[in-house]
């Protein structure tokens, strides 16, 4: 097998970083060699390690799986790599699974490494297995129980993970607590009130604190109730966490303990591998409500456009003349996307693109669209449409008709006419 190239992106100093090639042998009899699909960023410990701010204390314990370089910098980090098997075990080719490596466009790792993902959790989402298993992690620590009044401070990631699950105990109260009101409509999207600091309710039975702000912190005392544990889940590198523990700290019998995901409580940590966290923190995922948490990725695109004529009719009152048979012409545009250009520089061959949307709009065009069977029994709207277009440009793009295999996503829109149009936009899983 020829050596395959691999990209890898290194811290080189505190603030910088580069995208570096490294040539990768074979894999070997019990190894795998992974395709990454998606890599995710941790917004609070990443952003310590690329600041060059992991305390010297810290950098063995911090060290990750399969990092390479040593802290400060140069190094390569990173734990959230979703992919697809490329060479290994027959019975592990194509296999989607997810990682704790670097972020690499390919790497090799050993095949116990590596856990499947189910088919019911996208990559995307996928990418947040490591950020739940913190989060399962902390909920042990805290051990709430059912009825508890519950007050998650810091709606980051694991804030929010960490409330969706205690938001699914039986007659919980689960508060979300952070400084930014724009966070109120993710808190209702997982089940949980929300509040400011200023705002939050006392008396809260556990209190966990994932802000990574010394302030969330004086805000978890304040509210703990009495003989209380507040769970700390942030962690801070090299910054000085300055904390008022006079006034009622003491006479309320406080408990603060800290949360950290390389060492689970000792009354599980023997019955619960690293495998079997992973493993329990994908199947959690298969809630698509988990999607909120995802931020919108950087993609290139080409927008291809075609128009057809066709004859139709809607049945329905608020349809009005368009009850009746009548004729319409569209305009129809089709943007593809991916986060990379090819070896070329360009997104896909547009000439190709172009002449696959002409061939899956001759199937509509000067036809009359209530005969056709599979339209049966429905209205072919505008929105209906770009739905049906969407499908299938999509089912002959995953089949290689463009000759690119990494097309992310596809957007169709429909235009009627020039004041309004109707959109399907999707990824093409």
């Amino acid at each position: 097998m020829p050596v395959v190239e691999a990209r890898a992106f290194w811290v080189t100093s505190p603030g910088h970083g580069e995208i570096r090639a490294q040539g990768l042998r074979p894999p070997a009899h019990d190894e795998l060699l992974i395709r990454t699909r998606c890599s995710a960023i941790s917004r609070g410990t990443e952003s310590l390690v690329f600041r060059g701010e992991v305390p010297q204390s810290e950098w063995r314990r911090m060290r990750c799986p399969f990092q390479e370089g040593e802290f400060p910098a140069p190094v390569k980090y990173g734990y959230s790599a979703v992919g697809i098997v490329e060479d290994g075990p027959a019975e592990t080719l194509g296999r989607r699974v997810f990682c704790l490596h670097p972020h690499q466009d390919r790497f090799i790792v050993p095949r116990e490494a590596v856990v499947d993902v189910p088919d019911a959790v996208p990559d995307r989402r996928a990418t947040l297995a490591a950020n739940m298993e913190t989060a399962i992690n902390g909920m042990w620590d805290a051990a709430p129980g059912p009825g508890d009044r519950i007050a998650v401070i810091g709606a980051g990631v694991v804030g929010c993970l960490v409330a969706a699950l205690a938001a699914r105990l039986p007659g919980a109260e689960v508060e979300l607590i952070d400084i930014d009101p724009a966070r109120e409509q993710i808190a209702a999207s997982v089940g949980c009130l929300f509040a400011t600091p200023e705002e939050a309710s006392p008396e809260a039975d556990p209190v966990i604190h994932a802000s990574g702000s010394p302030g969330g912190l004086v805000t978890a005392l304040a509210i703990a109730g009495f003989e209380a544990t507040v769970v700390e889940m942030s962690w801070y590198g090299t910054r000085i966490v300055p904390l008022e523990l006079g006034g009622a700290f003491h006479s309320r019998r406080l408990t603060l303990r800290s949360s950290q995901v390389g060492t689970v409580p000792a009354a599980r940590r023997r019955r619960w591998p690293l495998r079997r966290r992973l493993t329990l923190a994908l199947s959690l995922l298969r809630d698509p409500v988990f999607d909120v948490l995802l931020s919108r990725i950087a993609m290139y695109s080409i927008t291809v456009t075609h128009h057809f004529m066709a004859a139709h009719s809607l049945a329905g009152e608020v349809f009005g003349p368009a009850q009746r048979p009548h004729g319409a012409t569209y305009v129809v545009e089709a943007e593809l996307r991916r986060d990379s250009l090819d070896a070329d520089g360009i997104v896909c061959d547009i000439g190709r693109a172009l002449d696959l949307l002409k061939a899956v709009l001759g199937e509509f065009e000067y036809r009359n669209l209530d005969e056709f069977e599979e339209f049966r029994g429905r209205n072919t709207t505008t929105e209906f449409l770009a739905g049906e277009i969407h499908r299938r440009l999509a089912r002959q793009i995953k089949e290689g008709v463009l000759g690119s295999e990494h097309i992310a996503s596809l957007k169709v829109v429909l235009r009627e006419n020039p004041v309004a149009w109707a959109s399907y936009d999707a990824a093409l899983e």
